[in-house]
């Protein structure tokens, strides 16, 4: 994760300053003409940490936003994070707060890309928020002595985790837009531009290169993103188990840990079955968090008394339930099966998931009629079963 820090000082009358001088667009510079006097700061002022990852490009109007709501919160939030959207399609969500099951599986509302009608407008107390844009309170981040590096890939879920478990409140502030570009997710951090990005048809005739070179250097660029971000949302999966293991409580890892290892096989077995090998690669990847557990140990044992009374409690009472979880699970399952077009993964994220068919048979293509559309779609227009999970 490529981040950025700035450290801010808000007084009661709201002006802001720090290490980053913040002007009215919300940039953050440098030492400057900007940065207060500390004598003439209010005896009341707090310090606060901007996170900023080099994928997300948060609004004007983001900082100010989260300041606000961090001095009129009854709560006293410690960490708050505004909603995300989609860079490409503000229309639609990527993150508003992360929601997990108690084995570390992501799930809850909203599904990524889901249109932004203001539903989650109301969402407040959350597990975490992202660390794209998130404002972290200095000295609770002093406290959880920062980001810990033994988890990487998910290091947001684990301050906020913590910061629950040490008793501090964490809010997302919907009212705040940040836009996510995904770079990792989608395999492009890193990676050279698409070849000829950009150029219209008379620049790639008059460049030279054939039409077919050109089109077959961009297949192999989409590949290879592809498979980066595939790998990128397989350890991102194994990283959020971990922190679930590592952040529960001692009696309860080993407990989780074969929950962990019968969920993972079973889905991946169902996975297989609704021929989705991607996706059940996925589930058996998983299982990487249970092979490596020296860093989560030393994690846990740096993090011995940060637990106070009933901040275990407060962090179950924000999981995913069980229940959830399953019908996603299922969702997910039904959602593979052959008879359903248009309801794959690829749908909801064409990045991660594209879709897997099965084999199909050399007879098919006789089936279809004069447009493309199969003469028998008249007598299957509802699919089988006709039951669909909750």
């Amino acid at each position: 994760m490529a981040a950025g820090l700035a450290e801010l000082t808000a007084g009661a009358d709201g002006a802001v300053g720090g290490d980053g001088a913040v002007g009215g667009d919300g940039a953050v510079g440098g030492d400057g003409p900007g940065r207060p006097d500390t004598a003439d700061q209010a005896p009341e002022a707090e310090s606060w940490v901007w996170l900023l990852q080099d994928d997300c490009a948060p609004r004007p109007t983001v900082l100010e936003q989260l300041l606000e709501v961090a001095a009129t919160s009854p709560v006293r939030p410690a960490i708050l994070g505004p909603k995300y959207v989609v860079a490409d399609d503000p229309s639609r969500l990527a993150e508003v707060g992360q929601r997990v099951s108690r084995t570390g599986r992501r799930g809850g509302a909203p599904q990524h890309g889901e249109l932004d009608q203001g539903q989650y407008d109301g969402r407040t107390e959350v597990l975490a928020v992202g660390t794209g844009a998130a404002l972290v309170r200095a000295d609770v981040l002093r406290e959880l002595h920062g980001l810990e590096r033994a988890l990487p890939g998910a290091t947001d879920l684990d301050l906020c985790w913590r910061a629950r478990l040490a008793g501090h409140q964490v809010v997302v502030v919907p009212q705040a837009v940040a836009l996510d570009h995904r770079a990792g997710a989608t395999g492009v951090r890193g990676l050279p531009d698409s070849p000829h990005q950009g150029a219209s048809t008379r620049e790639l005739l008059d460049s030279g290169a054939g039409l077919r070179a050109i089109a077959r250097e961009r297949r192999e660029w989409d590949r290879t993103r592809r498979q980066r971000a595939r790998r990128a949302h397989r350890a991102e999966r194994r990283a959020t188990r971990l922190v679930a293991l590592t952040r529960a409580p001692w009696w309860a890892a080993p407990f989780l840990t074969v929950w962990i290892v019968l969920a993972s096989l079973a889905t991946a077995l169902g996975m297989l079955v609704v021929k989705r090998p991607r996706t059940a690669l996925a589930e058996v990847g998983d299982l990487g968090a249970l092979v490596h557990p020296l860093g989560s140990l030393r994690s846990r044992w740096r993090e011995r008394h940060g637990t106070v009374p009933g901040g275990r409690a407060a962090v179950a009472a924000l999981f995913v339930s069980s229940g959830s979880a399953l019908r996603a699970v299922a969702d997910e399952l039904y959602e593979g099966l052959p008879h359903l077009p248009g309801l794959g993964r690829r749908d909801r994220d064409p990045l991660l998931e594209p879709v897997e068919p099965g084999p199909v048979p050399e007879e098919s293509v006789d089936l279809v009629g004069p447009g493309g559309a199969p003469p028998v779609t008249r007598g299957c227009s509802r699919p089988w079963p006709p039951w669909s999970w909750p």
